[in-house]
């Protein structure tokens, strides 16, 4: 197997040249686009299709001011909003617009959204469409834009993104005019449940730099950085081992057996010995079939907390079995009516647990328990078709209150030790209590997603592997005429595990597939050599790997530039798309043959961006002068506020981790590119155009070193 050496933007950097040019002013940096049907002039520099950088002042600015093409995002809430937005955007003229650019989605999802910019196209001035799409090399950015070109062969259609040769020549082939090249990670919805290192889980938006997450070997690392990746289309996975559907965009990585070639002999022969001929592989979800088996850890090593403490009292069997039936079945109240005894007045507290009428032999057993680890006694009454148990003691009742109640009843963090018979205490009260037996396997049934992922991480702690999961299923109260439900969830075990594992793995299949609406997305950052991480049970990679070159996942963005510059004809431009730290970087991209430069998080930055500002110390503010954090990626207010743990004080330092520095006014920091274009092109490159530029200019590839040294002399 040849492996080839690809390049990402700190690998390299532009060797000087003699220069002819007396001062940068000289340099000329807009591009002439004359090959497109409907040509411009324009610098080869443009907005990422995000709502934070696509305001209409924003727009006004680069589009009229500084004659760069720009984007209008798609998340509006209809194609008439999307119209209103261009109008209100006052642009010099009605040609202008042939270089603003309107952003949709697939054609299967937008035909009626695309349908009406078709009508509109003339009317409002011929402005370009982008097909803005996570993976454009794919038959749904495909036919989407063949079908615009049939209905508007003379307009300006840009698509993408692709990181491929031939995802290139699939596109333009289909129509396109402008490709963006540069796939950046896949991402996870902010609903995916990630395990963390203490064997509980926490949706991804809610985690935070330092945590520890469990990695593919089952060890516990630490995530070094949490990022909201905007809006994306996703597809929804529905897996057997996890309650839930993964949401999760179709480029993003997944550690799985691919058995599609050995289907006649899983039917023959079983996953776990067709497996054995098998080495596991990383695959973008989107290519996966039932026939990919989805890996979760064999071997967990869990950080178990060392904060036992309830009530001074040790983790037993009996007081796990406790646990368990009140987590199934219990209900605790304190603070009921007063009662006077000798002139004090006391507050009543009690503990209830209910089980069918048949189960006299759990009641029975729950009571020993209770007798064995507080030393009271509970009461037994049988009321029609239950067996109610209950016991008075406030001190007993309040300890119970920090399990919740209903679907927000759990296990406090605390409460989960290293001690199996205790853990086995907890299994068994859960079965006891809302669970059952076929006379094969244990079934557990609750409407807690908290109390399923413990009976899940229980299963795995006893008997070495995840259990099976149903998705949701309305239950109903017991009530008469009860109207309102409650999702519940069944978890059960496996009947032969031994075929679900091998020594590195627990193997899990996909039961169903499905595209789903357009949601905000996560990913993380890992400390680890594997960049790897469990989300809903199974093992997804670090799609944000800084060394991503060295593990060898993905393409970065300036190799997809070099390989799709190598076969680009002279009727289509490309985009270099995502990667882009510094000035520099926009320099490097048209070397290595891009016709244009999206950037996003530069222009994020700044005073013009919708983003929410904050103060130097993590406060809201509206005062210019006391800008200092930015709030990256959309989201409202409210939603931001919430997410960064905003408080009537201000937010928590926590939250940070979504912010990036504020760099001034849009103005300026355009200004400042410009001037530093202008003196790459006249002063380092010796040249007054962009194609001489990048016909002159020659690169040289650093090392690690040389980039460090480099990085000390940009102050």
């Amino acid at each position: 197997m040849s492996i080839r050496r690809v390049l990402s933007y700190n690998d390299i950097l532009l060797s000087p040249n003699y220069s002819p040019c007396r001062h940068k002013d000289d340099a000329n940096i807009l591009y002439d686009y004359k090959n497109l049907p409907l040509p411009f002039k324009a610098v080869p520099l443009i907005n990422a299709p995000m709502d934070l950088v696509c305001s209409s002042e924003m727009l006004n600015l680069l589009h009229n001011k500084f004659n760069m093409p720009v984007t209008i995002h798609r998340f509006f809430k209809s194609v008439e909003e999307q119209l209103f937005f261009l109008s209100s955007c006052v642009f010099k003229t009605k040609d202008d617009l042939r270089r603003v650019f309107l952003s949709v989605g697939s054609l299967d999802k937008w035909k009626t959204w695309i349908d009406t910019l078709i009508k509109y196209n003339e009317s409002y001035g011929k402005f370009g469409i982008l097909i803005d799409m996570a993976n454009g090399d794919s038959i749904a950015c495909i036919e989407t834009a063949q079908y615009i070109r049939k209905n508007l062969p003379n307009v300006n259609l840009m698509a993408g993104n692709i990181a491929t040769k031939a995802g290139y020549v699939r596109l333009e082939d289909a129509g396109v005019n402008i490709l963006r090249a540069g796939i950046g990670g896949g991402c996870l919805t902010g609903d995916t449940r990630i395990l963390m290192s203490n064997g509980f889980y926490k949706y991804i938006k809610d985690v935070k730099p330092g945590d520890k997450v469990i990695n593919r070997d089952g060890n516990s690392v630490a995530v070094k950085k949490v990022i909201c990746s905007g809006i994306k289309s996703i597809k929804r996975i529905k897996i057997s081992t996890f309650y839930s559907p993964l949401g999760i965009t179709d480029d993003h990585k997944i550690l799985q057996y691919d058995c599609n070639d050995k289907k006649k002999v899983i039917s023959s022969e079983g996953y776990s010995s067709t497996i054995k001929k098998l080495n596991e592989d990383w695959m973008p979800i989107g290519q996966c079939s039932k026939y990919n088996i989805l890996l979760s850890p064999k071997n967990i090593n869990i950080e178990y907390s060392n904060d036992f403490n309830f009530n001074n009292l040790n983790p037993t069997y009996e007081l796990g079995y406790v646990f368990g039936t009140f987590l199934g079945d219990g209900f605790s109240q304190s603070g009921e009516p007063f009662v006077k005894s000798r002139n004090k007045t006391q507050k009543q507290g009690s503990v209830r647990w209910s089980f069918n009428k048949n189960e006299v032999d759990i009641a029975d057993k729950l009571i020993e328990s209770i007798k064995k680890v507080f030393d009271v006694e509970a009461k037994k009454k049988f009321r029609k078709n239950i067996i109610e148990v209950f016991l008075f003691r406030k001190y007993i009742a309040d300890l119970f209150l920090d399990f919740g109640k209903r679907q927000n009843k759990h296990l406090p963090e605390n409460l989960l030790v290293d001690n199996k018979e205790y853990l086995k205490g907890i299994y068994d009260g859960l079965v006891d209590s809302d669970g059952s037996f076929d006379g094969k396997r244990y079934s557990f049934t609750n409407t807690s997603t908290y109390l399923i992922e413990l009976f899940n991480i229980l299963c795995f702690i006893l008997k070495g592997y995840f259990p099976l999961c149903a998705g949701a299923r309305q239950a109903f109260g017991n009530l008469k005429d009860c109207v309102k439900v409650n999702d519940s969830f069944e978890i059960r075990e496996l009947k032969v595990p031994q075929r679900r594992m091998n020594e590195k793995y627990n193997f899990t299949k996909i039961l169903s597939q499905k595209d789903s609406e357009d949601a905000e997305t996560y990913d993380l950052e890992i400390d680890c050599p594997t960049h790897s991480f469990v989300a809903n049970n199974i093992i997804v990679h670090n799609s944000i790997c800084s060394t991503r070159i060295r593990t060898g996942f993905g393409v970065p963005t300036l190799t997809s530039v070099m390989d799709c510059a190598e076969i680009k004809s002279d009727t289509t431009y490309l985009i270099a798309d995502g990667g882009i730290e510094n000035y520099g970087d926009i320099c490097k991209s048209i070397v290595c043959g891009a016709n244009m430069v999206m950037v996003g998080k530069m222009l994020a930055a700044t005073d013009l961006s919708s983003g929410t500002k904050y103060t130097n110390s993590l406060y809201l503010t509206e005062d210019e002068s006391q800008y200092a954090w930015v709030q990256y990626r959309g989201m409202a207010s409210k939603e931001a506020a919430m997410k960064l743990n905003l408080n009537a004080t201000g937010i928590s330092v926590e939250g940070a981790s979504g912010l990036i520095p504020y760099t001034g006014k849009t103005e300026e920091v355009v200004s400042e590119i410009f001037q530093n274009l202008k003196s790459a092109m006249a002063y380092y490159g010796g040249c007054t155009n962009w194609i001489d530029f990048a016909r002159k200019v020659k690169y040289n590839e650093i090392t690690q070193s040389g980039w460090e040294e480099s990085k000390t002399r940009l102050k």
